[in-house]
């Protein structure tokens, strides 16, 4: 076998082996593998052909369930030999990556959505803003920015808007000192896999509240101004 098609299979290897990564005791489906690889540009064909392959080797569980129901998992020995590995850390790595463009195009394209009408009222307003403001000036970027903020700061948030932005600054700080506050001293008797484990569930357990919020601001105006207000409050060093 060929240098290229070594680090090819160990490509498609590779790919299949991250969709376990974080869950190693979950039984997928056929469909699930299948879906998620295509999404990765792998072919059902390529992916048969190596989920074969791998459970020929022990390296995979197979299981038939009912009609046409097929589910694969990794072998306990093989995880055994896998889990000290830089190999599955990287399979972390990999997944993690995957998790992070979903989490942050799924947001985005809600606050998108969402916020149409909301974004073509404040644009009018802005452009209504901007022409006033020329009247007395020539227009620059530090004009153009001083009336998106008068804009902006005459949006008020409702009694409920409040309290769910509240809610979620406060979310995102106590995930945000969660994760970062129990010191590591003692990483060097924990085993990599576990460590790569608990980081990637920190990682986007702090990235979803980041989204929520920043998803929250962008679709409410006005919403920065108030977060603005608590953080100099709650934490007065931000603002120096």
């Amino acid at each position: 076998m060929g240098e290229m098609s070594r680090e090819k299979e160990r490509k498609i290897v590779h790919e299949l082996l991250t969709l376990w990564a974080g869950k190693e005791k979950e039984w997928l489906t056929y469909k699930q593998i299948v879906n998620e690889l295509e999404r990765r540009g792998v072919s059902e064909r390529t992916t048969v052909r190596y989920l074969n392959t791998l459970v020929g080797e022990r390296k995979l569980m197979k299981e038939e369930r009912g009609y046409k129901r097929t589910f694969y998992r990794p072998d306990e020995d093989f995880l055994t030999m896998l889990y000290p590995s830089l190999d599955w850390i990287r399979c972390y790595e990999e997944s993690l990556g995957q998790t992070v463009k979903d989490i942050v195009s799924s947001k985005f394209e809600n606050a998108i959505t969402s916020s149409k009408e909301t974004g073509e009222r404040i644009g009018k307003l802005i452009s209504e803003e901007i022409g006033k403001i020329s009247k007395e000036t020539a227009m620059d970027d530090e004009m153009a920015g001083k009336a998106i903020y008068n804009v902006l700061s005459r949006e008020k948030l409702s009694d409920a808007q409040s309290k769910t932005l509240f809610s979620l600054i406060e979310r995102f700080l106590k995930v945000f000192y969660e994760n970062l506050s129990p010191p590591y001293s003692c990483a060097g008797t924990i085993e990599p896999y576990v460590l790569i484990s608990n980081l990637e569930r920190e990682i986007v357990n702090l990235l979803r509240a980041y989204m929520d919020l920043w998803n929250f601001i962008y679709t409410a105006p006005g919403a920065s101004f108030e977060l603005e207000k608590y953080l100099k409050e709650k934490l007065p060093f931000i603002a120096q």
